[in-house]
């Protein structure tokens, strides 16, 4: 049985990193988290997704490009030299848009390679690298990887994502690519 300290003090540590987590991902300064979460850091989770989609609420409403839920930020946020000023919701994905054409540069600084054609993945360039096995949140129902990708349908703007591919629609992928 756990004392009184022992519940206090395991209960403070929760509030603090969940408190910490939120304002981390809401300060409109900073906007980093957002970033980091195109990144998979970490990686991506229907919660992980919820969270995001709720803190980008706050920041400010979407607007529709296509089929992406795209949230302008009130500040640029800049990692690695690059420049983001809107976070993205699209179906299983979530990303930021980098400012310019910046899918090659992209695959170099974060080890991506060039993705096979696909049907489904209507990009001029396009780059993937899958996480890790160990990486991977739910391997049993789909695979998890950080793309790049240039698009006519986002002019200027690179999409930097995070995203989770089920298992079926992998086998439709390769499928179709035959």
């Amino acid at each position: 049985m756990l004392s009184k300290f022992a519940r206090f003090t395991s209960a403070t540590v929760l509030i603090s990193a969940t408190t910490l987590f939120a304002s981390a991902l809401a300060s409109a300064a900073d906007n980093s988290a957002f970033f980091d979460a195109a990144l998979c850091q970490p990686a991506y989770t229907t919660k992980a997704a919820t969270a995001l989609y709720n803190e980008a609420e706050k920041v400010s409403k979407y607007e529709l490009v296509g089929m992406m839920a795209v949230y302008p930020l009130a500040e640029a946020v800049v990692k690695d030299g690059f420049s983001a000023k809107a976070f993205v919701l699209a179906g299983t994905t979530y990303g930021v848009l980098v400012e310019g054409q910046k899918a090659d540069e992209l695959a170099k600084a974060y080890q991506l390679t060039a993705e096979a054609p696909n049907p489904m993945i209507v990009a001029t360039k396009s780059y993937i690298r899958v996480l890790d096995d160990a990486d991977q949140p739910s391997p049993e129902t789909g695979r998890v990887a950080i793309t790049a990708r240039e698009a006519q349908g986002i002019p200027g703007k690179t999409l930097l994502s995070c995203e989770f591919t089920s298992l079926a629609d992998l086998a439709a992928m390769k499928a179709m690519a035959k």
